[in-house]
């Protein structure tokens, strides 16, 4: 009798955890795109942590999402220049990308 009383209390407190799972990578790097360009160094920065965005946004590509790739230069390690990529949505993918994050939460 005990052990089931322990076995319930730990599912119990198992399912607030289980309804509040964090969003899907690609899901948070979209919404972090559609709110404005971002480069892959923001990207991997909270609440994205993306630290492959160029992977993601070939995932996101694949599903029909037209994602723009713009190599910038920025000031590197001890200010040396480094190439990163600057993502932006094109607007005709806007509602695409929209039903996406929507039916993901």
């Amino acid at each position: 009798m005990r052990r089931e009383v322990i076995e319930m209390s730990i599912m119990i407190e198992s399912q607030p955890t289980a309804a509040h799972k964090p969003l899907p990578k690609r899901i948070r790097t979209l919404t972090a795109i559609v709110a404005g360009p971002k480069t892959s160094f923001e990207l991997e920065r909270a609440p994205t942590f993306d630290h492959c965005a160029n992977s993601t946004v070939s995932e996101l590509r694949k599903a029909g999402i037209d994602i723009h790739t713009e190599m910038i230069t920025v000031a590197g390690y001890a200010g040396q220049p480094a190439r990163i990529a600057r993502y932006s949505l094109d607007e005709g993918s806007r509602q695409r990308a929209l039903q996406l994050i929507g039916a993901a939460q």
